[in-house]
């Protein structure tokens, strides 16, 4: 027997069959385009999508998770709009005449890696709801699922990570526990799992 040690962040005994969370496995390669400015218009019909898919997913997770968790979809949608995270993406595709996607997973790494190296550990958190944003936008550019389904028998899910729109996405019939190599305690992914009842270990390795 493997005994594994973390943190817990979320109360609970489970015991079922471990199932790694397995996304969409593909490379955001840089490709040059001839036409920026369809490119830039690319990204803007995105970054519209995401937004419309925030406001369904910030409306249905209200009951799930509580109006005030339920809050944190509205300042996605509210990263979307902000020129700090739009205007270097457009200035990087028309400068360096790059797909969209390109740019926006350049530019979600970039700013996620400053939120990251800040002294406050609030911010810091922050990092994940960037690259959470960011790889929505990535997924809709290149048409991959945001969140892979699970089979029918319950399991005791496992991952590198859990984004805040995947915790907050997860049957709860279907999810008897989560495991993750990263994370932290005060992040959306614990606050969540805490709120759905889903016992949760962080910092497993």
């Amino acid at each position: 027997m493997i005994t594994l040690n973390g943190k817990g962040v979320s109360p609970g005994i489970a015991l079922g069959t471990l199932f790694f969370f397995k996304r969409a496995s593909f490379a955001v390669v840089e490709k040059t385009v001839t036409d920026t400015a369809s490119e830039v218009a690319r990204f803007h019909a995105a970054r519209i999508e995401a937004g419309n898919q925030l406001d369904k997913l910030c409306e249905s997770m209200r009951e799930k998770i509580g109006s005030e968790n339920a809050m944190l979809f509205e300042v996605h949608r509210m990263m979307l709009d902000d020129p700090d995270f739009t205007d270097p993406i457009v200035a990087l595709i028309e400068q360096r005449s790059v797909c969209a996607q390109w740019a926006v997973a350049e530019i979600g790494a970039a700013l996620a890696k400053d939120f990251s190296e800040m002294d406050d550990e609030y911010m810091k958190e922050r990092a994940c709801d960037i690259k959470d944003v960011a790889q929505r936008v990535v997924n809709i550019l290149i048409g991959v699922q945001s969140n892979p389904a699970l089979g029918d028998t319950p399991v005791i899910l496992a991952a590198d990570d859990f984004t805040p729109s995947e915790t907050a996405a997860l049957d709860r019939a279907k999810v008897l526990a989560m495991v993750s190599q990263a994370g932290a305690a005060n992040s959306h992914t614990a606050i969540f799992a805490r709120t759905m009842g889903i016992p949760a270990v962080i910092g497993v390795g």
